[in-house]
């Protein structure tokens, strides 16, 4: 039975590795902003996904694990209140002029 789960998650994670090139190839593509901010944000998510559970299994063993799950649900619901203050965010940023992309002539 621990072969079976073993292949089961090898085969999810062989199919979800596509998803973070896919990811990055529509951020960088996203109209009305430079690609580097646009970068920077879908990769901020690492942070949460790599910090996110050892905050939460901390929370839990120094209160209990539904008020670490609450902080979870706070959160979701925090970025879901304010999702539309980013709205229009990556046409503020302005890409490099053609004066700074040119190599200097001598």
């Amino acid at each position: 039975m621990p072969g079976a789960a073993i292949a089961g998650f090898a085969f999810l994670g062989a199919g979800l590795s596509v998803v973070i090139p896919i990811v990055f190839r529509s951020a960088a593509a996203t109209p009305g902003g430079a690609a580097g901010p646009s970068l920077a944000a879908s990769t901020l998510g690492y942070l949460g996904f790599l910090a996110g559970p050892p905050l939460v299994g901390g929370l839990a063993e120094l209160t209990s694990l539904p008020v670490a799950l609450s902080l979870v649900v706070l959160c979701a619901a925090s970025t879901a209140a304010l999702a539309g203050a980013t709205r229009g965010v990556g046409s503020r940023v302005r890409a490099p002029t053609a004066s700074v992309a040119e190599p200097m002539r001598a």
